[in-house]
């Protein structure tokens, strides 16, 4: 018994995660790329989709579309692909220890122009666990308080001090 492929064009195929997965759309670029050459990538781009998630995993299945006229890449390889995904007009990206939520919602505290604390109402969107997209309620420039905690209140006097200070 003998099994032929085709390896001229890859396909490699990507469990995209339930968050993601509106963002990745047929034609956009997804460049790959091996652990054992780090530097080197190679373009791809999304071949289709099963537009439908899976409800065990919660997760979109990609496949990329990967020329490899060389044979650089062969079958069964572990690959990383890089998505390079659309970000909501107005994100800021603040620390995730910088968010706090409250019975009254989520919020930031901020350092105001007065030295002060202030809360700030702010709606999140993607979460990374060490960065959180703010859509809404900073305008940027802000000074924040990383791991502000519950004993901080509203109008307390602060010495603010850069991350680099410490």
């Amino acid at each position: 018994m003998f099994h032929i492929a085709q390896t001229d064009t890859l396909r490699v195929q990507v469990d995209v995660p339930q968050t993601f997965a509106t963002s990745v759309h047929v034609g956009q670029p997804a460049p790959v790329s091996r652990r054992e050459e780090p530097g080197r990538e190679y373009k791809g781009a999304v071949g289709r989709t099963t537009n439908a998630v899976n409800v065990q995993t919660r997760t979109l299945r990609v496949e990329v579309d990967v020329p490899n006229k060389d044979h650089a890449l062969l079958q069964g390889m572990y690959l990383q692909v890089k998505f390079h995904l659309d970000a909501p007009a107005k994100v800021i990206r603040v620390p995730g220890a910088a968010v706090v939520t409250r019975a009254e919602g989520t919020k930031v505290a901020v350092v105001e122009s007065n030295g002060r604390i202030g809360y700030r109402t702010v709606k999140v969107g993607r979460d990374y666990g060490t960065i959180v997209e703010v859509t809404e309620g900073l305008t940027g420039g802000e000074k924040l308080v990383v791991r502000p905690g519950d004993d901080l209140a509203e109008g307390t006097e602060v010495d603010p001090v850069t991350a680099t200070e410490r």
